[in-house]
């Protein structure tokens, strides 16, 4: 019998009835015979709420750290015992476990730390025994036997590495969004769902800032060729289980066709430019590891020269990281002026062999300008085109881009440029061909 990991996210279990429709899905897949063990988020915005109330005990606590792992592994133990519970009602033989009841050992970074070895003993045991294991996601245990979280999106990589550790045919991770689409659904109304990508495609999206899977959790299932599907437990509550829609993810691209893939943003995140930095790698290094020192973990770090051979360094990292990381360079950057700009919103024209798409990418861009949005920033690469806007417009930026490369403009750019001759296909065409996927 084949093993399906099934992971739910914070929306999906975050009221009683929420969870009770979890449970109805669960045992009529029980039903039907397939072998489950299911990962769980805590409850709506439960950790939100912890993280509140610890401001209000300490207002002066600096996180991370071991107390606020403890406080916050709480959430999905609440939630994975709640679910358990409503499994045994229906008669389903459940048990939940903690994420070192589950033996996911991790180093003993507090807030962010990464699994080393799962060892899953207890996980195994109730698969033999017929029971479903529910495991409290975003949660491990150091070699020291603290209690440590994963960081955010941590329930997807523990359901993803859980999957790899157990030989599951498949990791289901249910969210509220019935898949990976061209831009979030929620921003843009006629935003289109991918029916399935590769893995490398799902983890640009995800470093993008596509929200569905979190990028440890894509980085991880490339690796080890894990296939995952992605869900919408909005759809759950028939009688015969989930059904099978979604986003599947597997395997790698068979061509090099130039395509745009999506428009993906992050709102949260802070720009930590230094200038003046003393050339050199030294300097480089010794920026990022202060930075590591601090457990700041960087989204995009770029260095450039100016003529008289100066550096500047600009980092691009999360909002709520942006006070820890000025703090921590400003020990080792000398003489080097400092720029906080927090908060800012990184967009991301995602895709492959974008750089071949010049015409395509500056048509879109001219609709930013036409609408007045001013860009800092621009980069492109192969694998997509980064800018940065003001946050405030973050939302018209993605709803004109994705406009401007999927939809009317699009197509009547394509009709203009199809080819006159049988067999000949215009970038733009093989960009609408690929990205219909």
């Amino acid at each position: 019998m084949s093993l399906t990991v099934l992971k739910f996210g914070g929306t999906s279990v975050g009221s009683p009835e929420r969870i009770r429709t979890v449970a109805h899905a669960i045992a009529a897949l029980r039903a039907r015979g397939e072998e489950l063990a299911v990962v769980v988020s805590a409850m709506g915005d439960t950790t939100d709420r912890l993280l509140a109330l610890a401001a209000a005990v300490a207002p002066g606590v600096r996180s991370p750290g071991r107390e606020l792992d403890v406080l916050l592994a709480t959430g999905e133990q609440h939630a994975a015992a709640l679910l358990a519970l409503a499994l045994e009602e229906r008669g389903v033989r459940a048990v939940s476990l903690t994420g070192a009841q589950a033996e996911l050992m991790t180093d003993g970074r507090h807030g962010d730390a990464r699994i080393r070895l799962i060892r899953a003993r207890r996980i195994r045991r109730a698969l033999a025994e017929g029971c479903v294991p529910v495991i409290a996601g975003f949660q491990g245990m150091s070699a020291s036997r603290e209690i440590t979280t994963l960081g955010r999106g941590g329930s997807d990589t523990t359901a993803v590495a859980l999957a790899i550790a157990l030989g599951a045919e498949r990791c289901d991770i249910y969210t509220d969004v019935d898949g990976v689409y061209s831009a979030d659904p929620r921003v843009v109304a006629d935003a289109r769902r991918h029916a399935r990508l590769t893995h490398q495609e799902a983890l640009r999206l995800a470093l993008a800032g596509a929200c569905v899977l979190h990028a440890r959790a894509a980085a991880l299932a490339l690796a080890h060729h894990q296939p995952l599907r992605i869900l919408s437990s909005l759809r759950l509550g028939s009688d015969d289980g989930p059904a099978p829609a979604g986003t599947f993810i597997d395997g790698a691209a068979a061509v090099e066709t130039p395509q745009i893939l999506g428009v993906a943003a992050v709102l949260d995140a802070a720009r930590l430019v230094l200038d003046d930095v003393p050339a050199g790698t030294a300097s480089t290094a010794a920026v990022l590891g202060a930075l590591d020192a601090a457990h700041v973990s960087l989204d995009r770090l770029d260095e450039s020269r100016t003529s008289d051979g100066a550096c500047r360094l600009s980092a691009l990292l999360r909002a709520d990281r942006a006070a820890e990381a000025e703090r921590a360079v400003r020990e080792v950057a000398g003489g080097a002026r400092i720029q906080l700009q927090c908060p800012v919103a990184r967009i991301t024209i995602v895709g492959t062999g974008v750089s071949a798409l010049g015409g395509v990418v500056a048509a879109a861009l001219q609709r930013l300008a036409h609408a007045g949005i001013e860009v800092d920033a621009v980069s492109i690469t192969e694998l997509g085109l980064v800018l940065h806007v003001a946050p405030a417009r973050a939302d018209e930026t993605v709803r004109l881009l994705h406009d401007a490369l999927f939809g009317a403009g699009a197509q009547r750019r394509e009709r203009r440029a199809a080819p006159r001759r049988p067999g000949l296909v215009t970038p733009l065409a093989a960009v609408r061909a690929g990205s219909a996927t």
